[in-house]
């Protein structure tokens, strides 16, 4: 799979076994799906050099932001020695967000490879359906701190300006998605 281009859902690494592949035609599948959400194929990328397969799919209110701005989903094959599938909001380290319940976790449970990618597909477009909101602190006419978070469960994936400026009700909250 060519990385280069634009219109390949998930371009970059070439899957390295059966299993990861059948995974990722699966999932190519699903992800058309997700351009009436916004999400843009050559946005999206694959990870195979590491274990496990790595999937990453930027939300599209959140380019150019810092913080929890794409989802990211391991799939881990038969052959790696536990079939297992992940899936978190991420950031710049690689599934490294923490956990919490918004997480996708299947653990224990064989399968075909193309029902993983089934659950990865449904998991990815319920996050990416989730209601967010913009919370504003202000101070006079400037903004000096702000908060992007899922309406629910609250988990907050953007964070930007200190802390203590946050500890009192917010003076704007906005509906981005």
């Amino acid at each position: 799979m060519a990385g280069d281009d634009a219109a390949v859902w998930f371009g970059g690494d070439d899957p390295r076994t059966e299993d990861e592949t059948r995974f990722l035609a699966r999932l190519r599948e699903h992800a058309g799906g997700w351009a009436a959400r916004g999400v843009v194929p050559g946005d999206t990328w694959c990870l195979a050099s590491m274990v496990p397969l790595l999937v990453v799919v930027p939300h599209p209110s959140l380019q150019g932001r810092r913080g929890l701005t794409t989802l990211q989903v391991g799939f881990l094959p038969p052959e790696s020695g536990s079939q297992r599938l992940l899936g978190e909001w991420g950031s710049d380290y690689l599934l490294d967000a923490g956990g919490d319940d918004t997480d996708l976790s299947v653990e224990g449970v064989a399968g075909p490879a193309e029902l993983f990618a089934d659950l990865a597909a449904s998991w990815v477009d319920t996050q990416l359906g989730q209601a967010m909101e913009l919370l504003e602190w202000r101070r006079r006419d400037r903004v000096v701190a702000s908060r992007i978070r899922l309406t629910d469960p609250g988990k907050v994936l953007v964070s930007e300006g200190p802390w203590r400026r946050t500890r009192r009700a917010p003076d704007r909250r906005v509906r981005l998605w």
